[in-house]
């Protein structure tokens, strides 16, 4: 299976969304339905739906457009931040590697528990003042 198709399998994976494409999606929802579109996606079912995959159904289905997949080592993804301490150390294994892009924190893991980010931000934040100067932000994109 090409890398590109496990992300195709699941509709939560996390990934970066183009800007333009957005506001464009916006504008369709609130054509469409005749409401705000933040309106419309807070009506959906509870675990019904998730920003990923509206995007990407939008892109497919409305415009046509694919979504530009990503190999899975350009993003790191935790999805439990349950214990502080834990996250930390795994956040910073993901940040040492070198070809990561972006980090996602998963709200709620799911459904499972819902986690505030307020027990680990700090501890997070902290990481990265203290090694701002190894940390090259923006310059390892393809």
């Amino acid at each position: 299976m090409a890398d590109t198709e496990s992300f195709d399998c699941y509709f939560d994976t996390p990934f970066v969304m183009h800007a333009p494409a957005v506001r464009n999606m916006q504008q369709w929802l609130e054509a469409h339905y005749s409401k705000p579109w933040w309106n419309i996606l807070l009506s959906q079912p509870p675990r019904g739906w998730s920003e990923f995959c509206t995007y990407k159904t939008f892109l497919r289905n409305v415009t046509n457009q694919d979504v530009d997949w990503r190999s899975t080592d350009k993003f790191g993804y935790l999805f439990d931040a349950g214990e502080p301490k834990r996250l930390l150390r795994q956040f910073v294994q993901l940040a040492n590697i070198e070809k990561r892009h972006y980090i996602t924190i998963h709200s709620q893991s799911a459904g499972r528990q819902l986690w505030a980010a307020e027990p680990y931000v700090d501890l997070v934040r902290s990481y990265l003042f203290r090694n701002r100067e190894r940390i090259q932000y923006g310059s390892r994109w393809d």
